[in-house]
């Protein structure tokens, strides 16, 4: 009988399903291209495979699962944003739009009050979103 996986491993197998969601879903980095940056300097080379880029840390659990609190970028944007944390608010913004801030800082807040995430019913929800995903492009392939 095997057992029942920790809520720790639950964490993480979220995390890689929401990663490989978050790439599959944009399809490219969503930093290319985004020249509006004000006066700051930009242009990351789009050379390095996607990944998943939290906008508030992966160390806040209640956002650490949350589609607006994601971006897909190559490997070059997301260690140039690191670099830059001033680029970072600014693509984000770019992005998800100009109150993604606010926006997040109230989920947290919300889902603050309902103390711990159930990392059991995220892992289900976020693989049927992929089977779901799977699913439409299966179809739009041999359609």
């Amino acid at each position: 009988m095997s057992k029942r996986p920790t809520k720790t491993r639950m964490m993480v197998r979220c995390d890689e399903v929401f990663s490989r969601l978050v790439r599959d879903m944009a399809g490219r980095c969503e930093a290319r291209h985004q020249h509006d940056l004000g006066n700051i300097d930009w242009h990351p080379d789009c050379a390095f495979r996607l990944e998943c880029s939290h906008l508030v840390s992966r160390n806040v659990k209640t956002l650490r699962v949350d589609f607006d609190n994601a971006m897909s970028l190559c490997g070059g944007a997301h260690r140039h944003i690191h670099a830059y944390p001033g680029k970072h608010i600014v693509l984000a913004q770019l992005v998800k739009g100009d109150d993604i801030w606010d926006r997040l800082h109230e989920r947290d807040r919300e889902l603050l009050a309902l103390h711990d995430l159930d990392w059991f019913a995220e892992y289900e929800i976020l693989t049927a979103l992929e089977q779901s995903a799977v699913l439409t492009r299966r179809g739009r392939n041999h359609g």
